[in-house]
């Protein structure tokens, strides 16, 4: 049992440093555009009053250098309250 953990071990960690060898960077002068779908959580005095939220995000990048690139996120959240009875 020890070895198979071991060699499982060994195999991660092998696999996660050869993902980091071959990581790839943004082109130059290159654009890119993602978005996606949010849920959210209220908390403390905010989750007596709230239910659980939905929404989405979006974020663009621009890449203009080796190592320089600027972004813009936006995101926004929808929670319902929760009923007086």
């Amino acid at each position: 049992m020890k070895r198979k953990l071991c060699l499982c071990l060994i195999i991660f960690i092998g696999l996660q440093s050869d993902q980091q060898t071959f990581a790839q960077a943004n082109k130059r002068e290159s654009f890119s555009i993602n978005f996606g779908p949010e849920v959210s959580f209220p908390e403390s005095a905010f989750k007596k009053t709230h239910n659980a939220g939905y929404g989405g995000s979006f974020k663009a990048e621009y890449t203009f250098g080796k190592h320089g690139s600027a972004t813009i996120n936006s995101g926004l959240s929808i929670f319902k309250g929760k009923g007086i009875f």
